[in-house]
């Protein structure tokens, strides 16, 4: 069996831009938004995909910027108020960097009442700010990812996170600052099982 996920970063946020004028300092701010830049490469995608409309089940990080990026993508679709937020799909690391950090479940859902949080277990999510998710603790999440993607009936999906997860998840490594994935941009997996 196979299916098809498509896998977006979220749009250009401030902690992208921020980097460049603060180094890892930028990453201190908590569940950093997406900037104009973002917002329009996000609108951009959803007139520009092809294949926008074969996409059948969305889930994004329960991040600001995926949140936003995935209702800006899929605005006026069939999907735009029927996304899901997934814990698995934050970016890597947890634990030390701030803006890696969600808000609060309870937060969330009265900012985002279109989006269902109901597969969140953790009101609060698990943090450690003194411990860096290591590869290892990474792969076990896109394990537990796929895990679910096997198991639901839709056949293409979406899945809006962050550079260092899907890069990590599709070639094996976690990029640094200077070659990161293009933001907003679909990278099609055949997810064979």
């Amino acid at each position: 069996m196979e299916k098809n996920i498509y896998f977006v970063r979220h749009g250009y946020a401030l902690h992208n831009f921020l980097f460049w004028k603060l180094n890892r300092e930028a990453y201190d701010i908590r569940d950093t938004q997406l900037l104009q830049e973002g917002v329009e490469q996000a609108s951009e995608l959803n007139k520009k995909w092809k294949e926008i409309n074969d996409i059948e089940l969305v889930v994004c990080s329960p991040s600001i910027r995926t949140l936003d990026t995935a209702l800006l993508v899929f605005k006026g679709t069939k999907h735009e108020n029927k996304i899901k937020a997934l814990d698995y799909l934050l970016e890597y690391p947890l634990g030390v960097e701030e803006c890696n950090r969600r808000k609060d479940k309870d937060v969330l859902k009265t900012l985002y009442k279109n989006v269902s949080f109901n597969d969140l277990v953790n009101n609060k999510l698990p943090w450690n700010p003194n411990k860096r998710e290591s590869v290892e603790e990474l792969e076990v999440r896109h394990k537990l990812l796929l895990n679910w993607i096997k198991n639901r009936p839709e056949k293409n999906i979406c899945v809006v996170s962050h550079s260092s997860y899907i890069s990590q998840l599709l070639f094996k490594n976690v990029p640094d600052e200077e070659n990161e994935l293009k933001h907003c941009f679909p990278y099609k997996y055949v997810f064979k099982y």
